[in-house]
Order: structure tokens, then C-alpha cells, then sequence
């Protein structure tokens, strides 16, 4: 059961960039040293043995403050303290010690006894590969790799790789066998790929064995087809203002025209944003609620999970959306997710409308930002008919500050009167048009003018009277 355990730990530490073998070895040849220092070969009490540590880690030993800090750090024996692990790694870092480097690299790019940073973990990894301490040299790739704290760079993270590989890192070994099987930074080389992949497995990364047995590689080319489509959805968007005049627009988007159900694709690319590593099908139903959007989000027909968006001016913004997602390194485990940057442009086109736009998520428990995702979306079928809009309204931005934009459908021809109400029944404005033509219109209203609070907007056709509450901020 313990050695089940432990390799658990290290295969969750592997997958995180680092290895607690570091920290093992580590622990080991300090205790050791403690433990020669004694004359008395009778047996020491951990405690005793922790005490040395600090007191070697005092009297300015850089081996013995990087092992006080890993002590700290796991907890070993001792209460797990961030703070303390921190200024003993930081201590031994101002010394250039590598091995401590590395652990504060790990401490800056996972935020623990610190603010999260990543330009700070690259920046002390970079200083251990100085040293030529192996860890140091691999993560300082990782980052290249990834673009972590640093500009994304194959060619570079190769380098490291490779020098990281002549020191015996099984992890270097690992994603220099990832580079050439994808061709990420240099050509395709499959049979190299998988020598050094089994290679890295054989010095210790379990990793290695399941991307052996992964039946494509990550950059499989089975979406290239896609980028037509996409290219072919998008299109630019006229955000002409013409303010406080009732204007006719075409292709306009709504908040009641975004309701229906829309089916396209969730496009992962690599870190690079250049090679597109996998295609997932991908169905959205919106519903909207009280200027609320709901629905779900479904997967390749099966992984489903609910939805919340607002509409922000012809684009849709999702709001605490988490999931968890099967990958290419996650085929049993699903692996959490949280929507970071979500908002999909809205583009109607000859009555059609789309949704496409970048989606960047978050993966909490490695902290890192996952690699780009491109959707696109066309909505296949709208909430209401045509025969049952009748003189619908939204507006937004809702909060608004300087401009309301307040949209409607006109189900025949007549003139419109729009008014916008303070709650103790104080008229701010008004603006009644001429004779309208049947279609959709846009109303920008210039509200500098208006003291913060909220409003009704209201708008009569004939005998018709539609209204919505806003908030100016």
C-alpha cells in the first residue's frame, strides 16, 4: 500500500513539471551527513536529526538550508510552514546553490509560501541550469515549452532538453521524444520519439509509458479539414455608431435572437497556438432568463455540463463555468478545467448566426492556463420563430455607463416611441421616430447625463408596450 502510494505522489509531482526525487535524494544525503556527525552511533531520533539540519542550515551550510526548506515544504516530520520553507530556499538560492534554485522555482510557479509568479520561477530555473543542476535545466525547458513567464519557444525548450538529457533527466528525455513525435520545434522523427520516450521510462517517468501507448500523437492533424470551416464563419462585425438615431441594421444580434441551439467544434491547439492537437464536437443550448442566458454545454454527445452567459454587445461572455475534460494525458482521470477568458464573438450572417472566438482555461491543480481553444459554433435552431417575435427589446451594456444601446424587432411598419424612466417615475429621456419599416433597429442612447441608479426602458408600438430595467453605474 505504501509503494502504491508513493508512486501516486511521484506521478502527480512528474506531471507538474518537478519530481519529489529531487527532494528525496536531497533528504537523504543531509540526514546521512547528520548523522556521521555524531561519534554516538546509537540510534537518533528524528527530532534530533532535524535539529542538526537547522543548526548546519544556521551556521551557513547552502545543502542544509535547501533540505530545511524541503522539510518545511513536505512536512516531514516537522509542521508543514510555506513561509519558513520559502526563506530558507531563498537563503540558499543568494548563494547560488542550485539545487535550492530549483526549489524556489517550484515555490514561485506554484504560489505556495509566495504570490504566484511565473517570470520569477522561470527566472530561478534559469539560474539552477546555470549550475548544470539537471531539474534546474528540464524546467527552464518546461517553461520555454509551455511559454510560462516567458515567450513560447519550441526551438529554445529543445536546447534545454537536450542538455537536460546528457545530465540523465528522465523528464528531458520525455518531451524531447513528445518534440520530435509531434513535431513541435523540428520535424516528425517517430523512431527517435519513441527511443527516447521508452528511454525516459526506463530512468523513471511513468509518463513516458502512457504517451507509448497513446495511439496518436498529440499532434495528429485530424482537425487541419476545420480551419476552412472556420474561415468561412468568420467574418468582421460593423460596429459603426451613429448615436441617438434609430438605425436599420441587417445581420443585427440580440439577446433574444442569440436563444437556440448552436453545434460546431472545440478546437485544442498546442502551446504554440500553430498545430491544432485535437477536434471535439461540440453542442450549446441558450436559454434566456431575466437577461441571463442558460443552457448546457455538451461534448461529443456525451460530457455535458450547465452553462450561465450574458450577452455583452455581439459577443457572449461565460460566467463560473468549470468542467471536468477527458484529454490525450487524462483518458480515465478527467481533468478539471475553469473557464478563464470565455467570450465568443456573435456574428449573423444572411439571418445565420454564429458564435466563434478563443476559450482559455485554467487547470487549477497543475496552476497553469491550458493550451488555446478555438470554438465555432452556427446556431441551428432559434427559441423563437420569426411569427412569435413580437416587438422584443433588450439592452446592454446592462450595467451601462456613457452609451445604452437598446435593440428591437418591429413586427410591421409604425412609428416608435423609446423613453427611459427613473423608478420614482422620472422621465430622462425620449425619442419618438418617424415611420419605421418592419426589421430589426439599433437605438444607441447617449446617457452621460443620466445619474447613476436604476431605470426602466420602455418602448411603445401602437398599442404595444415593451420594457426592460437597466442600471447606469
Amino acid at each position: 500500500m505504501m509503494k502504491k502510494l508513493i508512486a501516486i505522489l511521484l506521478l502527480i509531482a512528474t506531471q507538474k513539471g518537478y519530481s519529489q526525487k529531487d527532494d528525496a535524494s536531497y533528504q537523504k544525503e543531509i540526514i546521512s551527513e547528520a548523522n556521521n556527525s555524531s561519534s554516538n552511533n546509537s540510534y537518533i531520533t528524528p527530532a534530533v536529526k532535524f535539529r542538526r539540519i537547522i543548526d548546519e542550515a544556521e551556521s551557513g551550510n547552502v545543502k542544509a538550508m535547501t533540505q530545511a526548506g524541503i522539510i518545511y515544504k513536505n512536512g516531514n516530520g516537522v509542521r508543514e510552514d510555506l513561509t519558513e520553507a520559502f526563506k530558507w530556499f531563498k537563503k540558499a538560492s543568494d548563494l547560488g546553490h542550485g539545487p535550492a534554485l530549483y526549489q524556489l522555482g517550484n515555490m514561485y510557479k506554484l504560489g505556495l509560501g509566495v504570490e504566484l509568479d511565473y517570470a520569477k520561477a522561470y527566472e530561478c530555473y534559469g539560474k539552477a541550469a546555470e549550475k548544470n543542476y539537471p531539474a534546474g535545466v528540464f524546467c527552464q525547458g518546461y517553461m520555454l515549452y509551455k511559454g510560462l513567464g516567458c515567450g513560447q519557444d519550441y526551438s529554445s525548450a529543445i536546447k534545454y532538453f537536450r542538455r537536460g538529457v546528457v545530465l540523465g533527466n528522465a523528464r528531458s528525455m520525455r518531451f524531447l521524444g513528445l518534440c520530435m513525435r509531434n513535431g513541435f520545434g523540428m520535424p516528425i522523427k517517430k523512431d527517435s520519439a519513441d527511443y527516447w520516450l521508452k528511454r525516459s521510462v526506463r530512468f523513471g517517468d511513468p509518463l513516458g509509458e502512457t504517451e507509448l501507448k497513446t495511439n496518436d500523437p498529440e499532434n495528429s492533424n485530424i482537425a487541419d479539414s476545420l480551419l476552412k470551416k472556420i474561415k468561412d464563419i468568420q467574418s468582421s462585425i460593423d460596429n459603426s455608431e451613429h448615436i441617438n438615431e434609430y438605425k436599420k441594421i441587417e445581420n443585427a444580434v440580440t439577446q433574444v435572437s442569440v436563444s437556440g441551439s448552436y453545434q460546431g467544434y472545440l478546437i485544442k491547439y498546442d502551446y504554440s497556438g500553430k498545430h491544432i492537437t485535437q477536434a471535439d464536437r461540440l453542442k450549446i443550448n441558450l436559454t434566456l432568463e431575466n437577461d441571463t442566458l442558460l443552457g448546457s454545454w455538451i461534448e461529443n454527445d456525451t460530457s455535458k455540463v450547465s452553462l450561465k452567459a450574458i450577452f455583452r454587445s455581439n459577443a457572449l461572455q461565460f460566467l463560473d463555468m468549470q468542467y471536468f475534460k477527458k484529454g490525450h494525458y487524462y483518458p480515465v482521470s478527467p481533468e478539471l478545467l475553469v473557464f478563464q477568458k470565455a467570450l465568443l464573438e456573435i456574428v449573423s450572417k444572411n439571418n445565420q448566426n454564429y458564435l466563434a472566438g478563443n476559450i482559455l482555461m485554467y487547470r487549477p491543480e497543475e496552476k497553469e492556463p491550458a493550451a488555446p481553444m478555438y470554438v465555432v459554433l452556427y446556431q441551428t435552431k432559434k427559441t423563437l420563430s420569426d411569427q412569435e417575435q413580437k416587438l422584443l427589446i433588450t439592452a446592454y451594456p446592462n450595467p451601462f455607463t456613457d452609451i445604452l444601446n437598446i435593440d428591437f424587432d418591429l413586427p410591421e411598419r409604425g412609428a416608435v416611441t423609446t423613453e427611459i424612466v427613473s423608478l420614482d417615475g422620472k422621465r430622462v429621456y425620449t425619442k419618438t421616430s418617424g415611420k419605421l419599416e418592419k426589421g430589426r433597429y439599433n437605438l444607441p442612447v447617449q446617457t452621460q447625463q443620466i445619474v447613476p441608479g436604476t431605470y426602466v426602458v420602455t418602448l411603445q408600438f401602437n398599442k404595444t408596450v415593451k420594457s426592460v430595467k437597466v442600471i447606469k453605474m
